[in-house]
């Protein structure tokens, strides 16, 4: 005879259903930062492979009409001024 107080075995707790609920926000916060994690290395790889030389400016730059893709810093520095000195001498 069953007393007053039999639980059944196979009935679910409020703990066991907010113990289900974590375990599966845990397992989609894990997800969602694994795919953050591989986004940001992607970026980051995408960027390195973008980045150029460090030696020569991008092919293509133009700076006040003055076409200084694939020269050096230097180089581009001086047709620069040179430009600016032709231009204040006007």
């Amino acid at each position: 005879m069953r007393g007053p107080l039999h639980v059944e075995a196979d009935t679910h707790t409020i703990r066991d259903e907010r113990r289900l609920r974590q375990a599966r926000f845990r397992t989609a916060r894990r997800v969602v930062l694994a795919a953050l994690v591989v986004l940001l290395a992607t970026a980051i790889a995408v960027g390195f492979a973008f980045a150029g030389s460090t030696d020569s400016i991008a092919a293509g730059v133009k700076v006040g009409g003055i076409a200084i893709g694939g020269m050096t810093t230097a180089d581009a520095v001086q047709a620069l001024q040179e430009q600016s000195r032709r231009v204040a001498d006007k």
